[in-house]
């Protein structure tokens, strides 16, 4: 009775999906040498008109989680991301940090290397890896260059695939 328990409870547990089934609103990313980890989520409702993905950047070394965006400004253009979390630490101000306000997503799909296209990452799967360009150099210069770049730490702009929620 008990394995049959067993049995029926592990089927009932939540299971991580497979990368097939991954979207860019539930897709996780991570970086093996950092510990960074790019969870997508649905876009908030009472976001900007122009905001076509969301997304939460966990920094574990910092205990940080950072939120970002990707907005097309004019409504077809190339997809921009922003990324803001508090200043330091103990700072109740909230900084954005990537040097640019127009800094474009890459993404490593079926057919390489190109623009994130956000509307096929919707309806199909979510690309094998991420490329947000400036993002390690901008947390290099902010407060948190301590504790991310410590010991065998290595933040890079580039996230792969790992499963999805």
């Amino acid at each position: 009775m008990i394995r049959v328990l067993t049995v029926m409870m592990a089927a009932l547990l939540p299971v991580a999906t497979s990368g097939a089934e991954c979207t860019l609103e539930n897709a996780r990313y991570n970086q093996p040498d950092s510990g960074w980890t790019l969870q997508f989520n649905p876009v908030p409702v009472d976001s900007a008109p122009n905001q076509i993905a969301a997304f939460e950047l966990d920094m574990p070394a910092s205990r940080l989680t950072l939120v970002g965006g990707i907005f097309v400004p004019n409504g077809f253009g190339s997809p921009l991301y922003r990324v803001d979390g508090p200043c330091s630490q103990s700072s109740g101000e909230t900084c954005g940090f990537v040097a640019d306000d127009a800094v474009a997503v890459y993404a490593n799909g079926s057919d390489g290397m190109a623009m994130l296209d956000v509307a096929e990452g919707r309806a199909g799967p979510a690309p094998q890896q991420i490329l947000l360009p400036k993002l390690a150099a901008g947390m290099w210069y902010s407060m948190y260059r301590e504790t991310e770049f410590a010991d065998q730490l290595n933040p890079t702009d580039v996230f792969t695939l790992v499963g999805c929620d």
